[in-house]
């Protein structure tokens, strides 16, 4: 089967890419020019693909298949169009992660606002190392030493599943919903995505329907995330197969003792009978109740603790998950992530905090994601803002489905902030170098931050 891939560099395509390689496929796409993180694993692969958009690369392909994203136009791309036209088949990158599904006996989902990307790719890892007989699909470049997309076997499929839509505004159908599981596991839930939900109380709805539509999978619940807590609420009497994860005497799998370090967090994880000490290579409270949620997934499975100890232990992270990307020439340290949250940004902020001390100084580059986000979440990010020690703050990266309304801008949270020697407006990756550079007494920490470009300073912060 010859399938083609219209944004083959995306974060998520590319992933899929690779698993749809393993499974014996023949792969091509389209994408842009320009460098991108991912070029590399394609190139590994010996991967190739169009960076001119032709209706010539469908006819000198050949595919059977064509899958797209909400990128690149979604539908509406003139690949898409000219496949559909010539009676080529043609299907949304979640449609075609639906219909792999089938190809696997049980399937591993991890979903939520919060924390999926790095409880799915821990997830992921575990089952390599002791089923082996897996497939796997996650969200970043790649996990401790491992593609973020491979088969290996036809046991488990792991997944992320995304709550956001397929192709809005012409395909609002959620993608979360489009999967089977027979294993679920949800870390957090939030408000987000405020151009296809309203409200939290939709974002409830979607996830309360969807889990209630299979009653007889299992669902792992992390119940000191209060977004998880109002749904157990709302499903506690209405699904019979629900794992409760938490620090209380009540759950299933209590989390206890837990202690930080510059190498990571401690923990244990008592049950009714028994008491298991973990060491992660992880930081910060939010990644041990990841963790948790995978220890008792892999309990369910049969697994012994000796062996997921020894797996568990071994994971050393992922592509920007407040990933370590090294010093800068006076020895502050610097690391990257993808967050573009409130949530997210102020959980970083804890968990550096929490690992290496609170007397510890940082400062933050954020490039805000989507003008719609930080409008709609403007009070929280101001809240958490005002929490961190340094800001420098970009302008907003736009998604590619909205325009600048100018109803919000990154200029004009920053005076609202206020505070001219904590917070910065930097118009570009130029101003927020020099700003970060003339912070050198004042911080021992570097963290970039942001769902867009803002990775790309880390080259240039490491020479500072």
């Amino acid at each position: 089967m010859r399938i083609y891939f219209v944004g083959i560099k995306g974060w998520g395509m590319v992933n899929l890419c690779l698993l749809a390689q393993d499974l014996g496929y023949y792969v091509s796409g389209y994408d842009l020019p320009e460098k991108f993180p991912t070029d590399e694993y394609l190139k590994k692969r010996k991967i190739k693909y169009d960076t001119e958009l032709s209706e010539k690369n469908i006819d000198r392909f050949a595919p059977d298949l064509v899958v797209y994203t909400g990128a690149h136009q979604g539908v509406n791309n003139l690949l898409v169009v000219y496949s559909k036209a010539k009676g080529i088949a043609v299907m949304h990158q979640s449609e075609f992660i639906r219909q792999l599904q089938d190809q696997f006996k049980q399937s591993v989902l991890i979903a939520g606002t919060h924390g999926k990307t790095t409880t799915t790719a821990l997830t992921a890892y575990c089952l390599t190392k002791l089923a082996k007989d897996i497939g796997y699909y996650v969200g970043t470049t790649e996990f401790s030493g491992l593609p973020a997309g491979a088969y290996l076997g036809n046991k488990f499929f792991v997944l992320e599943a995304d709550e956001y839509a397929v192709s809005p505004p012409v395909d609002l159908r959620i993608k979360l919903e489009l999967y089977k599981y027979d294993y679920l596991l949800l870390p957090a839930l939030d408000y987000d995505h405020p151009d296809i939900y309203k409200n939290f109380d939709e974002v409830l709805h979607t996830f309360k329907r969807y889990i209630l539509n299979f009653p007889d999978s299992r669902v792992y619940l992390n119940l000191t995330d209060s977004g998880v807590l109002q749904l157990y609420q709302q499903i506690k009497s209405k699904h019979k197969h629900l794992s409760l994860i938490s620090d209380n005497s009540d759950a299933d799998y209590r989390v206890a003792d837990i202690s930080y370090s510059e190498a990571g967090s401690c923990f244990k994880i008592l049950t009714a009978s028994n008491e298991f000490s973990f060491n992660l290579k992880l930081y910060g409270e939010k990644n041990v109740y990841n963790s948790a949620l995978v220890i008792a997934l892999l309990f369910d499975l049969g697994f012994s603790y000796d062996q997921i100890k020894k797996s568990l232990e071994s994971f050393s992270g992922l592509a920007r998950r407040l990933q370590y990307y090294g010093k800068t020439s006076d020895s502050r340290l610097i690391f990257d992530d993808y967050g573009h949250h409130p949530t997210e940004i102020l959980a970083v902020n804890n968990a550096l905090k929490q690992c290496f001390g609170a007397v510890k100084k940082i400062v933050y580059v954020f490039q805000p994601h989507t003008f719609t986000r930080t409008f709609s979440l403007k009070k929280e990010f101001l809240k958490v803002f005002r929490q961190l020690d340094y800001l420098v703050l970009l302008p907003i990266f736009a998604s590619a489905r909205e325009t600048d309304t100018g109803l919000i801008s990154s200029e004009e949270l920053i005076k609202q902030l206020n505070d001219q020697e904590r917070f910065f407006y930097a118009k570009d990756f130029y101003q927020a170098l020099n700003r970060v550079k003339s912070l050198a007494n004042k911080t021992d920490i570097i963290v970039t931050i942001g769902a867009g470009e803002v990775y790309k300073l880390l080259p240039e912060l490491k020479r500072l």
